[in-house]
C-alpha cells in the first residue's frame, strides 16, 4: 500500500475505527492497527525487519558468521575483489553521510564520525573499520544461506543488511529543549530516531544489487577451504595397513602381572630367583 491510498483511506470518516475492530489477519489474537491489516506488533516487524512475522537477528547471533568473515579479508586484504568491495562500501557510506537529507543520512553520518569509514582501528576489538564494514555484511548474506528459516532471503535479508551495518555505530542521538513547569527551567530531552521503511528498503537493495556477486565468490573459496580442510583431516586419519609396516622385532614391554618364562637349558636355574648361581657354578674367591 502507498502512501497516497493509505492517505486517502485515512481520510475516509470512520475507516480506521472500523477497522481496529476487526482481528489481525495472522489470527494472533489482536486487533488491527490503523488501516492495516495486522496488528501493532506485526506491523512494527513488518517495518523494522521486513516481515510481520520476522524476528530480530542479534549480534550475538551472528557474532560466528562475523569471526569467519573477518579472518577471511584479513588472509585476503590485498586480493583486488576485497579492495573493491571495501571501497565501494567507504564511498557508499560516506556519500550518504555528506548529502544533507539524504535517506539514512544520520546513521552513514555516525558511521564516519565512529571511524568506520577509515582502515584505522575503531577499538580495542576492531582493527579495521573498513573490514568490519564489509565483514558485517558478508555475514548478513552467510547467514542467510545457512539458515533460510531464520533469515529468509527475499526482503528480511534487504532490511538485515541495513540493519546490521547501522548497528555498528553507536545511536543517533538528538536533544529538544522542553520546560519544566516543576523545576521552573528548560531541560533536555534526548531521543533516538530510527529509520523508516522505505530508507530500510532502499539501502538495504542497493548494498544487495552491488555485493551479492562478491559474496558468491567469498562463499565458492570458503566452500573449498573447507574441503581441503576435510581431505587433509581425512589423510592424517586413514589407517596403516598391513603391507605398510615394516616387519621387525620390537620391544614390547612385559607387563608387571606376568610369569616369568624360564631360561632354556639352565637346568633349576632362573634369573632373579632364589637360586643366584646356576648349579655346580663355584665363586671366584672359593676357587681352589
Amino acid at each position: 500500500m502507498n502512501n497516497k491510498k493509505r492517505n486517502e483511506l485515512l481520510a475516509l470518516p470512520g475507516r480506521s475505527r472500523l477497522n481496529e475492530t476487526l482481528s489481525c489477519i495472522l489470527h494472533c489474537g489482536n486487533f488491527r492497527h490503523g488501516v492495516s491489516r495486522y496488528c501493532s506488533t506485526h506491523l512494527g516487524r513488518l517495518l523494522r525487519y521486513g516481515g510481520p512475522t520476522q524476528q530480530r537477528v542479534e549480534k550475538s547471533t551472528l557474532a560466528p558468521e562475523v569471526a569467519i568473515m573477518r579472518k577471511f579479508l584479513k588472509h585476503n586484504d590485498t586480493h583486488p575483489s576485497v579492495i573493491a568491495a571495501q571501497d565501494w562500501l567507504t564511498k557508499f557510506v560516506r556519500q550518504i553521510a555528506e548529502i544533507k537529507g539524504s535517506p539514512g543520512q544520520a546513521q552513514m553520518r555516525q558511521l564516519v564520525y565512529d571511524g568506520f569509514t577509515e582502515s584505522a582501528p575503531v577499538s580495542k576489538w576492531i582493527p579495521n573499520g573498513q573490514r568490519e564494514m564489509l565483514a558485517t555484511v558478508l555475514a548478513t548474506f552467510y547467514y542467510a544461506i545457512k539458515r533460510p528459516a531464520a533469515l529468509p532471503a527475499n526482503e528480511p535479508l534487504t532490511y538485515a543488511l541495513f540493519n546490521h551495518l547501522i548497528r555498528l555505530a553507536s545511536p543517533v542521538k538528538r536533544g529538544r529543549l522542553k520546560y519544566n513547569a516543576n523545576t521552573g527551567r528548560e531541560e533536555i530531552l534526548y531521543s533516538y530516531p530510527q529509520p523508516g521503511a522505505a530508507v530500510r528498503r532502499l539501502r538495504g537493495r542497493e548494498i544487495r544489487t552491488t555485493l551479492a556477486s562478491f559474496a558468491d565468490k567469498v562463499f565458492s573459496a570458503l566452500e573449498r577451504q573447507h574441503q581441503l580442510e576435510v581431505e587433509r583431516r581425512q589423510k592424517l586419519e586413514t589407517d596403516f595397513k598391513d603391507g605398510d609396516l615394516k616387519h621387525r622385532k620390537r620391544y614390547i614391554p612385559r607387563p608387571p602381572d606376568a610369569p616369568r618364562k624360564r631360561e632354556p637349558n639352565a637346568g633349576t636355574f632362573q634369573r632373579g630367583g632364589r637360586n643366584k648361581f646356576p648349579p655346580g657354578y663355584v665363586p671366584k674367591g672359593k676357587r681352589g
